[in-house]
């Protein structure tokens, strides 16, 4: 079992239950009650099961490389850019609409994750 890829599954799988949990009380129930149309709230909806989606495979996928298995480099690379870009995403409209990241502090664990779940890659293969 390789560690690194196990913490970064964790830590998917408990951003996921956050944002499933915590985020939708939180973000998308109020965003829903100020859609102007029933489209907008389609495509929020959407949008916000899109990533719960995303986050629920990413959880999947991390823990199966875990298990050292030989395509587990094939299965960590995009689920590593994913989350890095949408870590990306947070800081640049942070910046750029909030004035400052800690309003939505997502980007630090989004970028611990592919951190820790590129780390054993970048590690010469033993055997």
């Amino acid at each position: 079992m390789n560690r690194p890829v196990l913490i970064a599954a964790a830590l998917m799988g408990l951003t996921t239950l956050a944002h499933i949990i915590g985020g939708g009380r939180d973000v998308l129930e109020p965003l829903l009650g100020t859609a102007a149309t029933d489209e907008m709230q389609f495509y929020t909806t959407l949008l916000w099961h899109f990533i719960s989606v995303f986050l629920v495979f990413g959880t999947v996928v991390l823990a199966w490389a875990a298990r050292d298995v030989p395509q587990r480099r094939h299965a960590i690379w995009p689920i590593a850019l994913l989350t890095l870009f949408m870590a990306l995403l947070f800081i640049i409209v942070g910046l750029a609409l909030l004035g400052t990241l800690w309003i939505a502090p997502q980007w630090t664990i989004l970028l611990v994750i592919p951190a820790l779940a590129l780390w054993p890659l970048a590690r010469p293969a033993h055997g």
